[in-house]
């Protein structure tokens, strides 16, 4: 089964960013597409994307609300113009496709984009959250912009997260835990299984405006996620667990070597 949800959170900038901008005599807005691709066997729907934004917080994690263990990687793709031209050659502002994946080690020279002249990304960490929904399960994603702590009745703490690239993680040692590790293609790998009633720590925890661009911008960010049993089938009895990730059936169906070899360790531990 591969049922992705695709929404778009259009975001106009606080008060004091339109009279910014309207004194520069440009409009500028800030827009976070959101989408999530709920991918597990037909008769499972417990893997929930949280996608949060109350500006500049956008808080990224995945909670697990089923009876199995899950396993999950997540991609965060780019996309910014200043008035009309695009930062990413041939892109397309209504092609999610064309949009770059986040690299970390790539984005401390900009990306070669310049995207990050402007932004900065906090990442990693830990929050406090309202578990998902019926209906939040049901659709794989979950948008709470509220901010809750240890005395909201019902909030739970996501489990805290360190966030490395792929190198990194190797050169500690390949460890298991609560690590967000970054490949080399932009998926990130919950380096874990999730267990029922657990939520990863965060991906992504604020993005920051360092500078404000001298004429009207969009910049977005694209969630992709995908989540998987070890193994799982679709209803019509077709193989549908974590090695689909790879499986070459779609665009965003590939991985790395490596990738493939941090996923199938961590299958082997919640066996």
């Amino acid at each position: 089964m591969n049922s992705a949800v695709r929404r778009y959170l259009l975001i106009f900038g606080a008060c004091v960013l339109l009279a910014a901008s309207a004194v520069a005599g440009t409009y500028a807005y800030q827009s976070i597409a959101q989408s999530a691709a709920n991918e597990t066997r037909g008769f499972f729907n417990g893997g929930v994307v949280h996608d949060d934004f109350l500006e500049p917080n956008k808080d990224v994690d995945v909670e697990n609300s089923s009876r199995s263990v899950i396993y999950t990687r997540i991609r965060l793709d780019e996309y910014m113009e200043v008035g009309t031209v695009s930062l990413i050659a041939d892109a397309d502002i209504n092609d999610m496709s064309s949009w770059t994946p986040h690299i970390p080690d790539a984005c401390e020279e900009d990306c070669g984009l310049d995207f990050h002249s402007y932004w900065a990304w906090v990442m990693g960490g830990q929050k406090w959250y309202m578990p998902a929904t019926a209906q939040e399960r049901a659709t794989g994603l979950a948008e709470n912009n509220g901010i809750f702590d240890e005395h909201s009745p019902g909030a739970k703490q996501t489990q805290n997260a360190v966030v490395l690239t792929m190198e990194d993680w190797k050169a500690l040692g390949s460890p298991s835990g609560a690590y967000w590790v970054i490949d080399t293609d932009g998926w990130c790998y919950w380096a874990a299984p999730l267990l029922p009633g657990e939520a990863t720590g965060l991906l992504l925890d604020a993005v920051n405006l360092l500078r404000k661009p001298l004429d009207g911008y969009y910049y977005a960010i694209n969630v992709v996620a995908q989540i998987a049993t070890k193994d799982g089938t679709d209803k019509k009895g077709n193989p549908y667990n974590y090695a689909s990730f790879g499986d070459g059936s779609g665009r965003d169906h590939t991985w790395t070597a490596d990738g493939r070899a941090l996923m199938e360790m961590i299958v082997v531990l919640g066996s």
